[in-house]
């Protein structure tokens, strides 16, 4: 029987196999075998001693125990049958060394957090295989209560590698278990000064890992760990020589270079560290590399950027002395041959978008770190599903920058975290001072970044300052058009020295096109520093333009060739095209913000920003004056198409007939045509729909396409006249249209044009209940919707290859498909088209009569859940189940990945 998670002052048991990785290497046939004993040796002790096991990792368990005699019962049983075990011949004894720590930790979703976990991680590291050592909590509990034959031996004080305060070890002694063993792998094993740190690291385990394999490759000798400040490079940087002190024989030594102002004071700062006399008239730099010679030692150099133009010292260094490495921490690249850099990003954060709970949110580094600092000021201070998302949003507001959030907890003696978040619009003031211990540069978020601005020359501050003009990031293309005028630093170069110096971030997967990016918190100073010139309005009109440019260029390209590309690009901008919209639509130029609003209706549709687009859409139209009649007419075709698709018929009816009546008083004959086929499309969702005039409106604007040769316009007048001639239940007629409209769209690279063709034949293969052809444009429309982003017709197409399943009496999968397409009108706030609502409500309930309402609900429920990708993968597994039920009968179903003229 699995005991339940303890709570309260809990004793912690951590287990680990000394030299795993040797073994799966030299033999991994036998510890796959090995492995699976010993894990089944550790579970069968431990849950005997009423041990709850909430996490393995490869080898290692970790087990909680409600007493921390039953804690040592189970290290000592366990060690016990593993020394009994016959092991392989070629394995030999398997050595497990243990550790016992007991204190508090939060317990969240069957797995524990805290520094007691931290504390007994790194007393574990300390032992070796075959030792149980305890720290000094544990051993006073259990002293008095020790076994016959069992005793506890002072190992002595020693400072753990998570550089925080030491503690006395004990280990644990029987007479029939090993008892000798090497010295313990602390800090007191080997020479270095490495500074007492006030609490544990939190998280970064990869990079610490991945650092130490950077320094124990031997064609690496000099690693620079670059990034703004207060992403926690120099923590990161004693970390990983604290866990490395007993690889250098000479040791590790950590020199703090803030106080170094001046290139010439680095070499005399090593030597004062290394405890090295000067001599005579020799130089501080010959003294050094006389006596680094054949040492072995790590050097850590702590915050280069400002002495930067000593970087050549550091490979001097390393050519004087073959057995040196040397661990930089800086803002900036030292640029010298042989360096590798390691760039430190900030803590893992959320995704706000993504539900969560306490216990998983905890997972992630940057809630972990907010969590454990906010107890060390408010013990009584718990993680739960009430306050989760809040500190969430406060982890992910301040970028995972371990120093702000370090700062931001210090806030919480003040105010609750829903306080603090409400304050965060100005990071810069809201996290306050730091402690009074720190360096001066570390005890404000602001005098943080005022270290790495003053580094900067002229030029580089005032790009720095212009370039928090954009939102949400920006290209080169964009930084060169708004950023350069009269600017004396050629502006690829100044982006590159920003980035060097960790001001600038170049933001991951843009390799094709380059794409840049600042920390919100950076941001947020670069901003300030751009108010308090004078280039403030000058940089917003240039941005603002240079995004209108981009708006209308993007209206015709999103019907064309290119029409993929235009809306990754526009995805990638729409932050900068809200701030230009907001600049024009907030009285700079209301003209342009009017016409940058209907530019974007197809961004809008396509990208399924419907009701944000709907927004933008009101607040323009609700602005009149001085703007030119076309652009209004343009904007109301605009608002009658996001009307018409969030099935708001009254409201799309009335501004296409303003459209239509500045049309036709402008004597603008395209415009008109584009009003007239928009209303014909609002005309079903009217209550008196009127038939004859949609059909005659929309022949008449077809015409007017065909007569200019506008291919855009003439698809789609074409598809909304079939769509009036399907309602009307003319099926053949409306099929050859729709036939007529693919290679028309296939002309000017208008695929999404192509793909709603295949949903309207799907849907009229379903009037006519041929299922064959229904699945044969389901397999041919799912690949090429999800490519091109027309996620409405995956929905489309979910619905009706759910109902081939039913009349195959395939009820189960049919209903879980119905809920993943509900799932996603649900999520999209997207309304089924009104041409389609009819036909897919029929599907429907088809389906559902079909059932039972319990299974019904429950497999609709299971299909609610999954990704639209996984409910693609098990349509397309229907789709083969029926085609090989349908082959039966000699009909096929196959169809091409590729874009076919007609089916």
């Amino acid at each position: 029987m699995t005991s339940p998670p303890p709570t309260g002052t809990i004793t912690f048991l951590f287990t680990d196999i000394e030299g795993s990785t040797r073994l799966w290497q030299a033999q991994p046939g036998s510890m796959a075998h090995v492995l699976r004993r010993h894990d089944q040796l550790l579970r069968e002790v431990m849950t005997g001693h009423e041990g709850y096991i909430f996490k393995t990792v490869g080898d290692a368990f970790c087990c909680a125990f409600p007493a921390a005699q039953q804690g040592l019962a189970a290290a000592l049983a366990a060690q016990r049958t593993l020394a009994r075990e016959p092991w392989p011949a070629d394995i030999g004894a398997l050595r497990v060394r243990m550790a016992l720590h007991t204190g508090t930790a939060d317990e969240r979703d069957g797995d524990y957090f805290g520094p007691t976990l931290n504390r007994i991680a790194r007393l574990l590291a300390a032992g070796h295989g075959g030792q149980v050592l305890l720290s000094a909590v544990t051993a006073g509990l259990v002293r008095d209560g020790l076994p016959p034959t069992v005793s506890l031996v002072d190992l002595g004080y020693h400072r753990l590698k998570d550089l925080t305060e030491g503690e006395i070890i004990y280990q644990l002694v029987a007479d029939d278990l090993p008892r000798d063993f090497p010295p313990l792998r602390t800090l007191d094993a080997g020479r270095n000064n490495l500074p007492l740190q006030a609490t544990s690291l939190i998280g970064r385990r990869r990079e610490v890992d991945e650092i130490m394999d950077l320094l124990r490759d031997p064609d690496v000798r000099l690693v620079t760990l670059t990034g703004i400040g207060g992403t926690g490079k120099t923590r990161l940087a004693l970390q990983v020589a604290a866990e490395q002190a007993d690889e250098f024989e000479h040791g590790v030594h950590f020199v703090d270079l803030s106080p170094v102002t001046l290139p010439d004071g680095v070499a005399p700062a090593i030597a004062n560290v290394l405890g090295i006399a000067m001599r005579g008239q020799e130089s501080p730099f010959e003294t050094l590399k006389k006596y680094l010679g054949s040492r072995q030692l790590l050097l850590v150099l702590d915050n280069f950027e400002q002495v930067i133009d000593a970087a050549p010292l550091a490979a001097d260094l390393l050519a004087a002395a073959p057995k040196l490495e040397i661990l930089v921490t800086s803002r900036e690249l030292l640029r010298v041959a042989g360096e590798y850099e390691y760039a430190v990003l900030p803590l893992t954060l959320p995704q706000l978008g993504q539900p969560f709970t306490a216990g998983e949110a905890l997972r992630f580094e940057s809630v972990a770190l907010f969590v454990e600092r906010v107890r060390a000021n408010r013990r009584d201070f718990v993680l739960d599903d009430h306050n989760v998302r809040v500190v969430a949003e406060i982890c992910v507001r301040l970028d995972g920058l371990p120093l702000a959030i370090e700062l931001a907890a210090a806030r919480t003696r003040l105010f609750s975290p829903q306080a603090l978040l409400d304050r965060l619009d100005n990071r810069l003031q809201a996290l306050g001072d730091g402690p009074r211990n720190a360096p001066a540069r570390q005890r404000t978020l602001r005098a943080m970044i005022d270290w790495s601005y003053d580094l900067l020359d002229g030029p580089e501050k005032k790009l720095f300052s212009r370039l928090s003009v954009f939102s949400g990031g920006w290209s080169l293309d964009a930084a060169e058009a708004v950023c350069c005028a009269g600017l004396t630093i050629d502006v690829l170069a100044g982006l590159e020295s920003l980035l060097n110096k960790s001001l600038v971030r170049r933001t991951p997967g843009s390799s094709e096109s380059p794409r840049f990016t600042m920390l919100e918190t950076i941001h947020e100073y670069a901003a300030a520093s751009l108010e308090e010139s004078d280039e403030g309005e000058e940089l917003r009109r240039r941005h603002a333009d240079y995004f209108y440019d981009l708006g209308i260029a993007a209206a015709d390209e999103l019907r064309g060739f290119n029409q993929m590309k235009w809306l990754n690009r526009l995805d990638l901008e729409w932050d900068n095209l809200r701030t230009a919209l907001t600049h024009y639509l907030g009285g700079a130029d209301i003209g342009k913000g009017v016409q940058l609003t209907a530019a974007l209706r197809d961004f809008w549709l396509y990208s399924y920003r419907h009701i944000e687009g709907e927004r933008w859409i009101a607040r323009a139209s609700s602005l009149k004056a001085g703007i030119p009649r076309p652009a209004r007419a343009d904007l109301m075709i605009t608002a009658g198409m996001m009307a018409t698709y969030r099935s708001k018929f009254s409201e799309a009816n009335r501004s296409f007939e303003e459209a239509i009546a500045i049309a036709q008083d402008e004597n603008d004959p395209r415009l008109l045509a584009w009003a007239k086929i928009w209303w014909s499309m609002a005309m079903f969702g009217r209550d008196n729909p009127n038939h004859p005039l949609a059909l005659q409106r929309t022949r008449e604007a077809i015409e007017v396409f065909r007569t200019i040769d506008y291919l855009p316009g003439l698809s789609q007048g074409m598809n909304i006249y079939g769509e009036l001639l399907r309602s009307a239940g003319e099926f053949e007629e409306a099929e050859a249209i729709y036939r007529e409209i693919i290679p028309l769209a296939l002309r000017i690279g208008d695929y999404r044009r192509v793909i709603f063709q295949y949903a309207n034949l799907c849907m009229i293969a379903y009037e006519r209940r041929e299922p064959e052809t229904m699945l044969y444009y389901a397999r041919l429309a799912f690949p090429l919707s999800l490519e091109y982003r027309v996620e409405e017709t995956v929905a489309l197409f979910l619905i009706s290859t759910a109902v081939v399943a039913a009349w195959y009496d395939r009820h189960l999968s049919a209903a879980r498909l119905i809920g993943a397409a509900d799932a996603w009108y649900e999520e999209t706030a997207v309304k089924v088209q009104a041409t389609d609502v009819e036909g897919e409500s029929e599907m429907r309930q088809e389906i559902r009569r079909a059932m039972d309402e319990a299974d019904y609900r429950r497999e609709w429920s299971t299909g609610r859940a999954m990704t639209l990708l996984a409910a693609v993968d098990l349509a397309e597994q229907e789709i083969d189940i029926l085609g090989d039920l349908l082959a039966g009968d000699g009909v096929s179903t196959e169809s091409s990945s590729h874009f076919p003229e007609a089916g």
